[in-house]
């Protein structure tokens, strides 16, 4: 009776183990969208028609207007492979989730969120994770923040709970810019 336990839980914990940090940070955006469900959708596939056979679209947390089908990208999925976390804000973000409205988002607008996204993020990870990230520099205009965490150093609790908390935040900063 034992050997059938024992083997089910060898078999759970191997299970567990075999996750990669792209499922590991998928989960954690996942519970980050279950707690902001009127302002995230996803992780899914940029395209409706997604075909993994062809390769089509990548995978993102997307943020949104509540009650609406507009979103723009938030959080690609696939760069959490290698422990790179990517938050974006884009003109969509505030045009669409954010009630700019189209044509009214000014470069001013997406700076000074971006600048604050950057910020607040960047204070969480020195308080919490110093020694375990490093911030790289990105020439991508969409880009606010793009933190390169030394997942095997940190282990995947303490790498899926970095990353939770670094979108939390991001989605705090977001939100509370609303008009």
């Amino acid at each position: 009776m034992a050997i059938p336990v024992l083997v089910l839980l060898v078999a759970n914990a191997l299970r567990k183990d075999s996750k990669s940090f792209s499922q590991i940070g998928k989960e954690a955006l996942e519970v980050v969208r279950k707690n902001h469900a009127e302002y995230l959708i996803g992780p899914r596939y940029n395209r409706d028609n997604y075909d993994p056979e062809k390769g089509q679209g990548l995978e993102y947390l997307f943020i949104k207007k509540p009650n609406s089908k507009q979103k723009a990208k938030f959080v690609p999925v696939k760069p959490l492979d290698e422990g790179v976390l990517v938050i974006y804000v884009q003109k969509g973000t505030l045009a669409d989730a954010l009630n700019y409205g189209r044509g009214n988002v000014t470069d001013d607008d997406i700076n000074k969120i971006k600048t604050d996204v950057k910020n607040a993020v960047q204070d969480l990870i020195q308080n919490k994770y110093n020694n375990y990230y490093d911030i790289i520099e990105n020439s991508n205009a969409d880009t606010a923040i793009m933190i390169d965490f030394r997942e095997q150093e940190m282990g995947k609790k303490k790498f899926a709970k970095a990353i939770a908390e670094c979108v939390e935040k991001a989605v705090s900063i977001i939100v509370s810019q609303q008009k």
